[in-house]
């Protein structure tokens, strides 16, 4: 199944179309994400789309972006009902209560990230289109990934046609199921976004046995 992540229509107030547009933008994809703004939303607004994305002949999966007491965006997907912000902590604890998946959105965006307040949260953005770009991810968002024990994922953060990107992901027919147990794959066209997150991880390891070496050294010599 091939499927891309974070996009806003009109029910956030920067998106510009419906999800029918937004269906006949991507006819290659076999599933769409929706990320609608929380600030433009409430339980009825919500219920709507949900309905909306039920009449689509493409599976349509509704979803949140919350903006925390903190001014973190936390993303939730696979729930039922929206609820009113509120901290980090509860925006992830009340997404996990619906059996849903949390998503900590654009990490480069914030200036200082409070370990604690999302040490829970599930997926990072390693990539998103809006603040890492469009050619190449950001290492920062990596190692923000790894200290949290979270998965990686990619964002088009898509709000009008312009916006399109050949970024995104592989899943099984269970995109839940598929999502939540780690099997699936990140792409940027053709190129597996996973090869360079392993060969990232194997650079920060080999750079951190040199130092660790390095200082072994040093120390004997005092």
């Amino acid at each position: 199944m091939k499927g891309i992540f974070h996009v806003h229509t009109k029910h956030s107030y920067d998106g510009v179309m419906n999800v029918s547009e937004i269906v006949q933008t991507f006819p290659e994809m076999d599933f769409i994400i929706i990320t609608e703004h929380s600030e433009t939303l409430n339980s009825n607004k919500y219920d709507i789309l949900v309905k909306e994305c039920k009449k689509e002949n493409k599976k349509i999966i509704p979803g949140i972006e919350f903006n925390t007491d903190e001014g973190y965006h936390i993303s939730g997907i696979f729930i039922k009902n929206y609820f009113k912000q509120t901290s980090a902590e509860q925006t992830i604890k009340k997404i996990k209560e619906q059996g849903g998946i949390s998503i900590l959105a654009h990490p480069a965006k914030y200036k200082e990230i409070n370990f604690e307040k999302i040490k829970e949260v599930d997926f990072v953005e390693i990539w998103n289109r809006v603040y890492d770009g469009k050619y190449v991810l950001n290492p920062k968002n990596i190692e923000l990934m790894k200290k949290l024990n979270a998965k990686p994922i990619v964002a088009i953060d898509f709000h009008k046609k312009n916006h399109k990107i050949d970024l995104y992901i592989l899943t099984e027919k269970n995109i839940k199921k598929s999502l939540k147990t780690g099997k699936y794959q990140l792409f940027k066209g053709n190129k597996k976004i996973n090869n360079e997150l392993n060969l990232f991880l194997k650079l920060k390891r080999l750079s951190y046995e040199i130092t660790k070496k390095k200082l072994l050294k040093f120390t004997k010599k005092i």
